[in-house]
Parts: C-alpha cells; structure tokens; sequence
C-alpha cells in the first residue's frame, strides 16, 4: 500500500472514531433527558452538592448551619416556608435546660437523670428510649448552645417551683434577635437557598441517597447530585388529618402553625420510613380576638387561675386542669361563644392587653357576653377585678410523632438506617410520649440540628 494511501486509512479512522464519541454523548444526553423527564418537564444540566435540607423552620436553618460549619456544602429547600417562621413560637414557649447559669444561681440542681425521668413521666409512651437517653445526656449543653446561636440569653426561671428545667429570656424581642443571627450566620457560611420544588428522591443500586428531581418555578426539570438529604420541614400539624384516624372538627378549632405542610414526612413515607407515634398531638387553648390579627397559645399554667365560660351558662375551672377536658369544653362550646377569664396579673404576663378586653363589674361581663350568673362564677374560683376576657378557640400547635431516627438523626426503615436519608428538629418522633415538657421544642431542635447536621456532614466528607 502506498504511503498516501496509508495516510488517507488513518484520517478515515480518526473520523469515525471522533463521529463514534460524538454519538455517544449525544446518546448519554438523551438517556439523562429522557429518564428524568416527567410529560412536558425536560432535565437541565445535572450538578452537585453535599448535602440539602427540606425546610424553613428553625431546625433547618440550625441544621444548615451546623453541617456547613463541619465542612460540607449545603442547599437550602424552603419549599415555600418562611425562613425562621417557627421561632417566635419556639422562643416563647422557652427553654428546658439543665445545668444553667440561672438553676445555679438559684441553688437548682437538675440531673441528667431526674430531666429524663420528668419526660418520661410526662410523656408516658416513650417509643424510643435510646433517644431519650441522648437527648438527656446532651440537655447540659442546650443553654450555652441556645447562646451562640441567638445570642440571646435564656436567663429568667419564673416557674423554678414548678418547672425548674423551664427557661425565658428576659431579652427585648429575642424571637427576632435569635432569627436575624441564623440568618447572618447562613450568609457568612455560604449555605445557599434554593427555590426549586424537590419532586423525588433517587437512590443508588446500593441504596444510599444519590441525587434529587427537582422542578423550577417555569415547571423546568432539574437533577441535583449529593450525598445526603435533611428533613427539617416541621411535624405534620399543618397536615394532620392525613396522619391521624381521628382529628377534632367544628367551629371551635383552628390551625394555629399552617406553614407546616409535612412535604418532608411525605418525602420520608414514600420510601418506606417508619412513621411513629402519630396518635399523639399536643393541645392548646388558643387566644383568638375576631379584632386581633393574631393569636396566641396560652401556655398551660397560666389556664390553672383562670376560668373557661361559654354562652350555654358552662364554667370549667382551670385548676382542673387537664389537656382533654379543657379542650372538649371549648370544642363543644356554642360556635365562636366561650371565654376565658383571667386576673390582671395573668393576663398581662402572657399576652398584650390588646387581646383582651377589660371589667371592673363582673354583671358588665355576663351582660356583655351572655354568660353563667355571677354567683356561679364566683363560686368556681373567679380571679379578683379587673376582669380580663378574651375568646378562646382549640388549636393543635406541636405533634408528638413522625420520623422515626436514631440519635444521629438517621432515617429509618424497619430496623433499618437509610443511607444518607436524616431529619431535624419537630419532623423526627420517638422523643414524647403521649405530652412533652414545656420548653422542649426549642430543646428538640437545638439537639436534632446539632446531632443530624454533624453526621450528615461527616457522612457526605468522607
């Protein structure tokens, strides 16, 4: 063969070689665009991160924040939550802590152990004790860790007689404050927030987390590769009725956290996760002014002084006080028709006076809103004038179940972990029982955040 020839074989070869690749890359771009695509929804270039969390709540910024600081890179997926929504709630409900600066000042001593044993008092089913047995191994930590995160400081014991673990914050606004430092905090970490919608989780022939489906706002189709994923979105509260056989209805209930809409605990079933302990909620008697804009949870002990009313002439006294009773009494009251009646003292310590209004006259109250006879009220107990009156609805503002974790915050299936699958904050059940202390949903985040955001990282860095 000639020498041109030769040459004229080798170019021939170059060229189909390069038409060979040519085609396969388009083949394997067309493979990718096909498989995850979903009817009109075409895939746009694939790219790669850590980790993500599923949320807005504070667990999620908390956990966010955490696995940033312990190196990995993460995405943030509000899925339309307001960032930090749930800390004014998480914040007025306070803290339970043990081993503070304020118990000590005070001559509190508070064991690791009596703090578990409270819980387990309280909460009678513990569905798992391992879990228990953490959280109240790492409660001496909750104080200085609420600290650094908010700079704030949980430093008043106004209960120490009754809850000696329970604390405030005699900050002005600490919601706000302890929201505004997450936020920094994130933007300085380099934690990204994303708008996109998470449609499906993908998984590895191993099994471990491996990438995610995500729709654009334009119903444009995305996948995301990482190494693990972070439910942080909340309980089911603002989806309830899908995860109970049994939920109250009528007029007399509303839905005090509707930003909860589980997308993560739904995430979580579709693959299979154990979701526990769903029978139990926690109840709330919920102030609910028609001229107020707001609403507020009354915390339990301020309901032991006061006086449930309602138009049909029923009284219920709150040193009665249980969560069933004095949440049937307002749901089966006259629609938009029962009251609470508290001291000056009481009212004016759990909400602004504006949620009230004000009677020197205990016959301008009955007048005013059809109630029982003075006398009857009086012989239940009635604080002393001025009268505080305000209406009250049922709400249900915490939910006691959902995932089911190991105390590193790994998901669950059977007996099972889940690769690369964690959760955060009120989404993760096995904690309660059948009620929780007060102060143990800021507690419940601050421990969730730090043990799922460490393991996570670690896990996907490795």
């Amino acid at each position: 063969m000639s020498k041109s020839g030769g040459n004229v074989g080798i170019v021939t070869a170059a060229l189909v070689a390069v038409a060979v690749l040519i085609l396969v890359f388009q083949l394997v771009l067309q493979a990718q665009e096909e498989i995850f695509s979903a009817g009109e929804i075409r895939t746009e270039i694939s790219e790669g991160v850590d980790l993500a969390v599923v949320g807005g709540t504070t667990a999620a910024l908390l956990v966010a924040q955490e696995a940033a600081e312990h190196g990995a890179s993460v995405f943030i997926f509000p899925h339309g939550q307001e960032l930090g929504g749930d800390c004014r709630f998480l914040v007025e409900e306070g803290l339970a802590a043990i081993g503070t600066p304020p118990q000590r000042e005070m001559g509190l001593q508070l064991t690791a152990a009596e703090f578990k044993n409270l819980i387990r008092q309280r909460g009678g089913d513990i569905n798992k004790p391992l879990l228990l047995e953490y959280f109240g191994d790492d409660a001496e930590q909750f104080y200085s860790r609420a600290e650094k995160r908010s700079e704030i400081l949980f430093d008043t014991l106004p209960l120490a007689d009754r809850n000696p673990y329970l604390h405030f914050s005699s900050f002005l606004d600490p919601a706000a404050t302890f929201k505004g430092k997450m936020l920094a905090d994130l933007e300085r970490s380099g934690v990204i927030f994303r708008s996109e919608t998470i449609k499906e989780i993908n998984f590895s022939p191993q099994g471990r987390v491996e990438s995610l489906s995500l729709e654009g706002d334009e119903g444009k189709g995305s996948l995301l590769f990482l190494q693990g994923l972070i439910l942080a979105d909340g309980g089911y509260s603002g989806d309830i009725s899908r995860w109970h056989e049994f939920f109250p209805q009528g007029d007399n209930y509303i839905q005090p956290r509707p930003s909860q809409e589980n997308y993560g605990l739904q995430l979580a079933a579709d693959q299979g996760a154990n979701i526990i302990q769903t029978g139990f909620f926690n109840k709330r008697i919920i102030l609910y002014p028609p001229q107020h804009d707001e609403h507020f949870s009354l915390p339990e002990w301020s309901l032991e002084e006061a006086l449930l009313v309602n138009s049909a002439g029923e009284i219920l006294n709150g040193n009665q006080f249980e969560a069933d009773r004095l949440f049937s009494f307002v749901l089966n009251s006259p629609a938009d028709e029962v009251y609470v009646i508290m001291s000056e003292e009481m009212a004016l310590d759990v909400a602004e006076p504006d949620f009230f209004r004000i009677y020197e006259e205990l016959e301008e109250v009955t007048e005013a809103y059809s109630l029982a006879e003075p006398g009857n009220m009086q012989e239940m107990g009635l604080p002393a004038p001025p009268y505080y009156i305000a209406p009250v609805k049922c709400g249900v503002d915490y939910t006691l179940g959902g995932v089911a974790v190991t105390p590193s915050g790994e998901v669950l299936k059977g007996e099972r972990i889940i690769p690369g699958l964690y959760a955060a904050g009120e989404i993760a059940g096995g904690l309660h029982g059948e009620a929780m202390l007060p102060g143990m949903a800021l507690s419940e985040a601050l421990y969730f955040s730090r043990a799922a955001g460490r393991a996570a990282a670690e896990y996907a860095t490795r």
